[in-house]
């Protein structure tokens, strides 16, 4: 195990009290390990809920991440880890003393240090939501997978309807996303259009003596180094408090578009059939079982039936539950 000395222990201290709540913003709902408030005993009774009642997962694929916090990739950690470049490259690039001799470190954390246990979750963060993705939790409670994730550090456990499902399927072909499209957006705050961000405000807000305040603060201007007032024309100014939120209001129109694009690609070849088709022709079977005529109209019967053949909101309205029930009696 390779500990810090205690100068960098103490640093590494005061980076964490920083570092600590923006891990905990984009942490896995079921991680356990290494975090405020949460302990052993959470992780136990997050298995105990997966797993206590007999129509809940009776499988589990235990897993242990081998020399996690030795093989983290420093790249993948300069990159994603929200903090000072160059003090996080020293710490990982510091090595360490072995009988009086200096080896270098070329990937991994020590386990020793005192964000060491935050930057490994990071890392890690991110499984369960993959894994929720890949087994979506549609169907009757018989029929669905009940593949679930939760992690204690670089120990986890995966409850799964069957043995079959988490060797062939988990195990065996799941490996998660196999390509990432990462994006910087440059200069995010410096070029947002003030008009457009009031335009998306006032979708939602109706006070227009507020959006004039948000006007006046956007237009506010600035003063150089050289003491010179300048105009804002576009962005919101980094150091201001709601600065952040407005950007994140400004990129809402992103997430609501990549989302439309995610449904439509997502989107599986063969339509969803409608309920109301299908007690339909449950109806139409008993009918004919029983030896008795479909009552009114043959012809209309059987064009109702391939209207709403397919699910969708408006066939779902017209050809519901109820228009069954009118059919069948009368």
């Amino acid at each position: 195990m390779k500990m810090p000395t205690m100068p960098d222990r103490a640093m590494q201290a005061l980076y964490l009290l920083a570092l600590d709540p923006v891990s905990e913003t984009t942490a896995d709902p079921n991680s356990y390990g290494f975090r405020r408030g949460r302990c052993t005993a959470d992780a136990i009774e997050a298995c105990f809920i997966a797993l206590c009642r007999n129509d809940r997962a009776q499988w589990i694929l235990e897993g242990d991440i081998r020399s996690c916090f030795d093989r983290i990739s420093h790249e993948w950690l300069l990159t994603h880890i929200p903090m000072d470049k160059v003090i996080l490259a020293k710490w990982l690039k510091a090595g360490y003393l072995e009988n009086r001799r200096l080896f270098s470190t070329e990937e991994g954390t020590p386990q020793g240090g005192i964000c060491s246990p935050v930057m490994a979750n990071m890392a890690l963060d991110g499984l369960e939501r993959l894994l929720a993705a890949h087994f979506p939790k549609k169907g009757s409670p018989e029929k669905r997978a009940k593949v679930n994730l939760i992690r204690y550090a670089d120990d986890f456990c995966i409850p799964g309807a069957s043995k079959e499902l988490l060797e062939q399927e988990v195990q065996g072909k799941w490996s998660g996303v196999i390509w990432f499209l990462e994006g910087d957006i440059r200069a995010c705050f410096e070029e947002i259009d003030h008009e457009i961000l009031v335009e998306i405000m006032r979708k939602k807000i109706k006070d227009e003596r507020f959006l004039r305040l948000i006007r006046k603060f956007l237009g506010a201007g600035y003063m150089d180094i050289d003491e010179v007032r300048k105009d804002s024309l576009a962005g919101t100014p980094q150091g201001g408090i709601i600065s952040p939120i407005l950007a994140n209001i400004y990129l809402h129109e992103l997430d609501e578009y990549v989302e439309q694009v995610r449904a439509e690609l997502e989107k599986g070849e063969l339509r969803k059939p409608n309920p109301g088709y299908r007690s339909l022709q449950r109806k139409r079977l008993c009918l004919a079982q029983a030896g008795k005529p479909i009552p009114g109209n043959t012809k209309s019967w059987e064009n109702r039936c391939e209207n709403s053949r397919h699910w969708t909101p408006k066939t779902q309205t017209s050809y519901g539950s109820n228009t069954c029930a009118t059919l069948m009696t009368g």
